[in-house]
């Protein structure tokens, strides 16, 4: 499993359990085989977990393994609304990308204001009746 599932697999088992999640027991007992759970994987699960900002650490290291984590107030709120880690991402890049469509069309529709605007003042101007009579003037020198 990719490290993104095994850190979703963890936040189900947060938010099922409602208590402080152990890696291994957590990981075990969520159908992951125990012999692909080592300390480097551990170390980056726990990096990942509290670089989403949804878990707070109780117990800092035991044995010299990170433990202890549990969701905190907006970790529930996004397992409530979204249901899972993952597909909190998915949407959040939806909306990052929601997000750019916006920028770039609001540009686009700037510089069509811009280039609208600038041709109303040319053509206002060149419409003028004392721009009129220059050009008259001006006609009438080469007949």
């Amino acid at each position: 499993m990719k490290d993104i599932e095994l850190v979703d697999v963890l936040f189900s088992y947060m938010y099922e359990k409602d208590e402080l999640i152990y890696y291994r027991r957590a990981l075990s007992e969520s159908g992951v085989n125990d012999g692909t759970i080592t300390p480097d994987l551990i170390f980056r699960l726990h990096g990942l977990l509290k670089s989403s900002g949804f878990v707070e650490e109780i117990n800092k290291m035991v044995e010299n393994h990170p433990v202890g984590l549990k969701l905190n107030g907006a970790g529930y709120q996004m397992m409530l609304k979204y249901g899972s880690y993952g597909k909190y991402l998915k949407e959040k890049r939806k909306e990052k990308n929601r997000e750019q469509n916006v920028k770039k069309s609001t540009i686009r529709l700037n510089y069509a204001t811009m280039i609208i605007a600038v041709a109303t003042f040319i053509g206002g101007i060149l419409l003028s009746n004392q721009v009129k009579a220059l050009w008259r003037l001006f006609l009438s020198i080469f007949e």
